[in-house]
């Protein structure tokens, strides 16, 4: 029986998608979950869940939701949620997560300021009933997902980008008058990611980082978790391996070097980091 794997606080502990490409979409029976339900948990990423057979019931710190076949369901970024089947057939779903930063890139970017963090900022959203339309858009990006022809991807990100604007459009007036980021907290970013960015293959300093921008450690740490959803080190960690991956792909260099030249001290824990994320080992990828 499959369940879901979460700490003392609820948090879902299974890596979803990798920092490459963070998309997963999962086909999920609810029969073959413990207690034949998935149970209440929460994630960083916003999550699209569609009933493709049977009834299901959503319960959510907001409300109840109750859908049926062809019914879709947006969750938004850390809200506790748990599903059970409604009717004596067993529920199957199609489930979408994905990691914001899919679609709106970097996190100083106009489409993150103005979009997507007032999204995951307004409690009144914490989920969102899907149109037939925006189901029918989250249907084709699985149908890519199984079929994967050539440039599946980029296909998958249109469509994305699409689908959310078919949910956020309807939502305009509320969106532009949620707390968005102020252009200093964002001039105040941008120069934290450049800092990260050109010295990211050295160990972090903090104390250089917060004084560049005129903070306290502290207050620095607590910043950049509430504008991106993430910490410092787990941002960095995830930066290095971005900037491994060319590296093993021309196999020119050992892995050890390759795990150097990104700013990890030893390969052990650059192989760690980079099966969390890539779902593989650096030799894996290689291979690949």
């Amino acid at each position: 029986m499959r369940s879901v794997t979460v700490d003392r606080n609820q948090r879902e502990l299974t890596p979803h998608g990798t920092s490459a490409f963070p998309v997963e979409i999962n086909q999920d029976d609810l029969s073959s979950f413990q207690d034949y339900h998935i149970r209440c948990h929460w994630h960083p990423e916003l999550e699209i869940s569609i009933v493709r057979s049977g009834q299901a019931l959503y319960r959510l710190g907001s409300g109840t939701y109750a859908l049926t076949g062809g019914q879709g369901l947006f969750i938004n970024a850390k809200v506790p949620h748990m599903i059970l089947s409604q009717s004596e057939e067993p529920a199957i779903l199609t489930t979408f997560i994905i990691h914001p930063s899919f679609l709106y890139g970097t996190p100083e970017s106009v489409i993150a300021a103005e979009l997507f963090w007032p999204l995951q900022n307004s409690r009144r959203n914490a989920a969102i009933r899907l149109e037939p339309n925006t189901v029918r858009l989250f249907l084709r990006i699985d149908e890519l997902n199984q079929a994967r022809p050539f440039g599946y991807e980029l296909q998958m990100k249109g469509l994305f980008c699409e689908a959310f604007f078919s949910l956020l459009s309807p939502r305009e007036t509320e969106l532009k008058h949620a707390a968005a980021i102020k252009e200093s907290e964002l001039e105040t970013l941008d120069q934290i990611l450049k800092i990260l960015h050109e010295t990211y293959a050295e160990p972090l300093n903090l104390g250089l980082l917060s004084e560049k921008v005129a903070m306290s450690k502290e207050n620095c740490c607590r910043f950049f978790k509430r504008v991106t959803g993430q910490t410092l080190s787990a941002y960095l960690e995830d930066y290095r391996i971005s900037q491994s991956l060319p590296l093993l792909a021309e196999g020119k260099l050992p892995i050890i070097q390759i795990a150097a030249q990104v700013g990890f001290s030893n390969a052990g824990r650059f192989s760690a980091a980079f099966v969390k994320r890539m779902q593989c080992t650096p030799r894996q990828y290689c291979r690949k």
